[in-house]
């Protein structure tokens, strides 16, 4: 679906920008070409063989879960990387202070965002298969970090802007696939469903971090300080995750 979004971006931009298409007429297309793709991807989908049932794990108490110190450390670590990409993409087009034709340069910003996006839960998804969970979590959080700590000095031309946004979105993209993969090698695949349930409430918290980076862009005029500052929480996690290497590895998690 975030490929699809990516292709749908350029498409719609083109649509916009190109061929003077309202927004309602744009969105008319979109809505035909996403009916297109969820009736052909359907077609393809088969119910599975029929297999034996297996008894499923015995629920972990909430108040265990929420004061287990693993839990705690990727809660934290997941919200600061869902912030980071949520004020990056949330802004792309204040972001961009360079010259040119913004509208068109800020349309290939959030495509390319979008289709990083894909990339990354691909290419995290193989780094985490052949890694531990802590050091796929931290060089996850330390990407992050650099790429925001750079933008700064890339936003002024659009080559620099569209790289922040593919680096980004890219490391966005592995924050969704890291955490629930953590979440199973601590506590076991069978309770994935109930441990990351609470482990993606983070995104409630993340969700304000657009808004108050956009509050201190109107302060500011700049967005140096909303990125550092995530740029420093990312930083600082990925510090505490090494430190607690054993716990978010999954040595004092409950299986059983």
């Amino acid at each position: 679906l975030c490929a699809v979004a990516g292709g749908l971006c350029f498409g719609g931009g083109w649509l916009l920008a190109g061929m003077g298409k309202t927004p309602f007429e744009t969105f008319f297309v979109f809505g035909l070409i996403f009916m297109a793709t969820v009736a052909l991807a359907g077609a393809t989908m088969r119910f599975p063989e029929a297999r034996a049932l297996q008894h499923s794990a015995t629920p972990v108490k909430i108040t265990e879960i929420l004061t287990h110190p693993s839990f705690r450390i990727l809660y934290g670590a997941m919200f600061t990387g869902l912030a980071a990409g949520f004020a990056v993409n949330a802004n792309l087009k204040e972001l961009y202070h360079g010259g040119g034709d913004a509208v068109r340069i800020g349309i290939m910003a959030v495509s390319l965002f979008a289709l990083a996006n894909a990339a990354g839960r691909i290419v995290w998804g193989i780094i985490f298969d052949r890694v531990g969970s802590a050091t796929a979590v931290q060089a996850n959080l330390f990407c992050q970090a650099l790429v925001l700590l750079a933008a700064p000095t890339m936003l002024g031309s659009p080559l620099g802007f569209w790289a922040v946004a593919v680096l980004t979105g890219f490391n966005y993209g592995g924050v969704l696939v890291i955490y629930v993969s953590s979440a199973a090698r601590c506590w076991g695949a069978k309770r994935v469903g109930q441990v990351y349930g609470w482990l993606f409430s983070s995104n409630i918290p993340a969700s304000l971090s657009p808004i108050l980076a956009g509050m201190l862009f109107d302060a500011l005029h700049s967005f140096t300080l909303p990125l550092a500052s995530l740029a420093g929480l990312l930083m600082f996690f990925a510090v505490l995750i090494h430190l607690r290497r054993d716990i978010i590895n999954g040595s004092s998690s409950i299986k059983a």
